[in-house]
């Protein structure tokens, strides 16, 4: 018993013994060391069995973990499969792309050689001062931008002129917010005024006609 981590001689300090004096006796002695052995190894085991039977749980939800992720991977079905999704990227934030499922790995170079620009229509220019060219009362047309079509009204007086009709035409326009901005410009030298009407945004999908009524 030499090589014990216990000490054998001290047993009796922590086991509790009715007899005093058996606690001093070697056989005694050795006695009290296997029960306290004993007492350690079942205190170890029970310890031992509950750490391996909280890994086994924790190896058994990562095992499963594992099976989902793999499945994803390997899976048939090209929405869920990470091997399909592709990612796109820019150096220019004037471009924006998305990769369709399978496509292929590749860089590419996109030269603009022309902005869009946003549509715009001049009027006919008019003798600013002199007496209203559109019919006196109320006046329509339908103004359509992209796929969207609205009826504009405005109202020409006995006394307007051009440009208070231009002004009137323009106003009308613009209360109804419907993609496009008018404005009624005026030339100082020949004292000519005319329409201005420019999409709010580029592209076809903001170009606009007008149809007299």
């Amino acid at each position: 018993m030499a090589g014990s981590i216990y000490n054998l001689t001290n047993y009796y300090s922590f086991l509790s013994s009715p007899i005093a004096k058996d606690q001093m006796n070697p056989v005694a002695n050795l006695v009290y060391s296997s029960a306290v052995s004993k007492l350690y190894a079942n205190s170890i085991g029970k310890n031992a069995q509950s750490s391996v039977s909280s890994y086994l749980s924790s190896l058994n939800s990562n095992v499963n973990k594992l099976k989902i992720d793999a499945k994803n991977l390997s899976s048939e079905n090209s929405i869920k499969s990470s091997f399909n999704k592709k990612a796109v990227s820019s150096s220019d934030n004037g471009i924006t792309g998305t990769a369709a499922n399978n496509a292929d790995k590749g860089s590419y170079t996109i030269n603009v050689t022309q902005l869009a620009k946003a549509q715009t229509n001049t009027g006919i220019k008019l003798d600013s001062k002199a007496d209203s060219a559109f019919t006196k009362g109320i006046n329509s047309f339908s103004l359509k931008v992209g796929n969207t079509e609205k009826t504009v009204t405005f109202n020409v007086g006995t006394d307007d002129t051009n440009k208070t009709s231009l002004t009137s035409m323009a106003n009308a326009i613009n209360y109804t917010k419907a993609g496009v901005t008018a404005s009624v410009a005026t030339d100082s030298k020949t004292g000519l005024s005319y329409l201005n009407i420019t999409s709010d945004k580029t592209g076809t999908g903001s170009a606009f006609t007008i149809t007299d009524k």
